[in-house]
């Protein structure tokens, strides 16, 4: 069954919207946030104008606020 252009688009725009926040999400929440930390110190020591260095592991958590 042929469904009419505008309920296609609609569904397409529907499944992007739907679509890139939740592989935003499962990307952040995977990466590995230690390969930044290089990147981070660097531009940290530079704003602040003296050495900068993040000791431990990095990591991305997801917590509701409401706890």
């Amino acid at each position: 069954m042929n469904k009419p252009r505008r309920t296609k688009v609609a569904l397409a725009v529907a499944a992007a919207l739907i679509g890139i926040p939740v592989v935003m999400l499962v990307v952040l929440l995977n990466f590995d946030w230690n390969r930044a930390k290089p990147w981070l110190n660097a531009r940290t020591s530079e704003m602040l104008g003296r050495p900068f260095a993040i000791n431990g592991d990095l990591s991305l958590t997801w917590e509701s606020p409401l706890r």
